[in-house]
């Protein structure tokens, strides 16, 4: 349910995007995905299918960036990406204090669309 609400979210800032703009339909649409996240680009691709569906929206091609976890160890201040996400120990110094850097994005970086008038 919280996957739903994140696309819906999306996808009413791709519309007010395309409105402000006088857009006649929005192509393309680049999102970024943290590598924590639980979002799946098939999932969030099918959702989006459905929740654009009779919207000019409908048909954009959905663009996945992968970002990958970076922790902050909290107490020697490495920074490191883990081999594993749900390993915490520093390679450093071996504490498992961290401070999560990176890998928990989901958001739309740009949004193209067509057919702009004045």
């Amino acid at each position: 349910m919280q996957e739903i609400r994140k696309i819906q979210s999306i996808l009413e800032a791709a519309l007010k995007y395309a409105d402000e703009k006088n857009a006649q339909r929005i192509t393309d649409l680049h999102i970024q995905i943290g590598e924590l996240n639980n979002l799946m680009p098939e999932s969030i691709q099918k959702n989006w299918e459905l929740l654009s569906k009779d919207t000019i929206a409908a048909g954009a091609i959905l663009h996945f960036m992968h970002i990958p976890a970076k922790y902050q160890c909290m107490a020697c201040f490495q920074k490191y990406n883990p081999p594993d996400t749900n390993q915490f120990e520093c390679p450093n110094c071996g504490s498992v204090g961290v401070k999560i850097i990176s890998g928990e994005e989901f958001s739309v970086q740009a949004i193209d669309v067509a057919d702009i008038t004045s």
